[in-house]
């Protein structure tokens, strides 16, 4: 299945109020079509929410997100690295370990991963790796809380036990409050999931069965695919 992210639409202050912002997304909604992308799904403000519902989005529902609290007990090292530091091969093998059939997510790739974080000019994103067992996307985010953010994980079920351990070790070092991590490619947290993340909407392009096919159950987004910086 394909599918393409709205991200940003801006009209000028002189020339708002004149339907700018509905030709540029109908325009890139025939073109999306014209492509063969299924649907179009993006996470709208309230100001641009309601002028994505005329245009036929749908809102999907918001994302549920798993927060666990780090205890600032004992201590522990940074085994973490940057992106530019993870070999190729080692992402390749964890990610073809960890793909999900018969559920919608991102095409991962040792390419898109370097793209996504290691070249991302708005964030500093790091992982942890341990070759064939598990590879962990996340950075930090400061505001009301400091919270260890994780974008994208990768996890055998045998190693799952210590990658959470690792994780938790890791906020610790930094000093953060709070872990995050997308509820559906969380498998081991024990911590309830809250309607937290951002709200999605989506818009169907060549779905026959829209309603059925476009939801969190058959969805597997990660927070690193719905990330609002």
């Amino acid at each position: 299945m394909k599918a393409v992210r709205a991200v940003d639409t801006a009209t000028h202050p002189n020339h708002q109020g004149k339907g700018i912002f509905k030709k540029l997304t109908l325009a890139v909604v025939d073109e999306c079509r014209s492509e063969g992308v299924h649907f179009i799904f993006n996470t709208p403000n309230a100001q641009s929410m309601p002028g994505y519902v005329k245009m036929g989005w749908m809102k999907l529902g918001k994302m549920r997100v798993q927060v666990s609290p780090v205890f600032p007990l004992g201590s522990s090292a940074d085994f973490s690295c940057h992106l530019h530091e993870i070999n190729n091969h080692v992402a390749e093998t964890i990610i073809n370990k960890c793909r999900t059939p018969f559920l919608m997510q991102t095409n991962y790739s040792s390419k898109y991963l370097q793209w996504r974080y290691g070249r991302n000019p708005n964030a500093t994103y790091r992982a942890l790796v341990l070759e064939g067992a598990y590879l962990i996307i996340f950075r930090i985010k400061t505001g009301r809380v400091r919270e260890f953010r994780v974008t994208d994980f990768f996890c055998v079920p045998e190693a799952e036990r210590e990658a959470a351990s690792r994780l938790q070790n890791l906020a610790r070092k930094v000093h953060s409050s709070v872990v995050t991590m997308a509820s559906q490619s969380n498998p081991f947290f024990i911590h309830p999931s809250l309607k937290i993340g951002p709200q999605v909407t989506v818009r169907n392009l060549n779905l026959s069965n829209f309603q059925n096919d476009i939801n969190f159950t058959h969805w597997r987004p990660s927070l690193g695919d719905l990330e609002l910086f």
